[in-house]
């Protein structure tokens, strides 16, 4: 358990050169099972935020019926498979081929596929009603040359008019991934890309994410402080929380 907690710290101080590669996404395919693989070693925890995740993603995506959705950076598949039970027509794509291997390997509806490939090379042009990404921009894009790219090839993969939900950690300083960038910021490099921004929302107190989520802790206090922090963050009126939901449509 040391061990396992100082390698966690240790690829924490590292995370700039580990978390943009796929070979870190591999490993943790291969090393990790469930929801770990892509979020959290608190199963419990990951079971609140993607409770959380998918109650954003039925608001901003209240209808996707026939519609045709690109889940960028899909991981082993989650989210694509909710959005292809909610009628969906939807193509996962993942940078790392471990997790993309996972998600062909679980039973999936008929309207969803898996390949593998990175924001960076997208090869779409208005095809899809909308996109969404979930963790993944403020870990590919190192820079604000990067993070303009990943928008711009977005913005050619929707439709005029397509919607992009966002759910990210972006911020500025400790709690940064790999992008280090404030949130006004990453807003207005949106909005410079074609994109109007519509709505944002701060999602997850991160204190009681960073003391929850690296070790798989008992459900009562697993429960207690993630209810802590959510009634923490409404009652003090926060916008800005561990991750942040930000819903925008490509400009007309």
């Amino acid at each position: 358990m040391i061990n396992k907690i100082r390698n966690l710290y240790a690829n924490r101080r590292n995370r700039e050169q580990l978390y943009s590669t796929a070979n870190y996404w591999d490993s943790k395919a291969i090393e990790c099972t469930g929801s770990s693989a892509s979020m959290w070693a608190n199963k419990y925890l990951n079971e609140y935020y993607e409770k959380e995740a998918l109650l954003i993603i039925d608001h901003y995506f209240s209808d996707v019926t026939g519609l045709n959705i690109l889940d960028l950076g899909c991981g082993t598949g989650r989210l694509s498979r909710y959005l292809a039970s909610k009628g969906a027509n939807v193509i996962g794509v993942d940078f790392s081929s471990e997790s993309i291997s996972l998600a062909r390997q679980i039973k999936s509806p008929f309207n969803v596929e898996y390949d593998v490939g990175s924001v960076f090379d997208l090869d779409y042009s208005e095809t899809f009603d909308a996109v969404l990404t979930f963790g993944v921009l403020t870990i590919a894009c190192k820079n604000k040359q990067e993070l303009l790219q990943a928008f711009k090839n977005i913005n050619l993969a929707l439709k005029v008019g397509g919607k992009l939900l966002m759910i990210e950690p972006v911020h500025k300083g400790f709690l940064h991934r790999v992008l280090d960038m404030k949130l006004t910021e990453f807003s207005s490099l949106l909005e410079i890309s074609g994109f109007n921004l519509v709505h944002t929302k701060g999602l997850s107190f991160w204190p009681t994410r960073l003391f929850l989520c690296y070790v798989q802790l008992p459900k009562l206090i697993t429960a207690f402080g993630y209810w802590w922090g959510d009634l923490f963050m409404k009652i003090s009126g926060r916008k800005h929380g561990d991750y942040t939901a930000l819903s925008a449509r490509k400009q007309m």
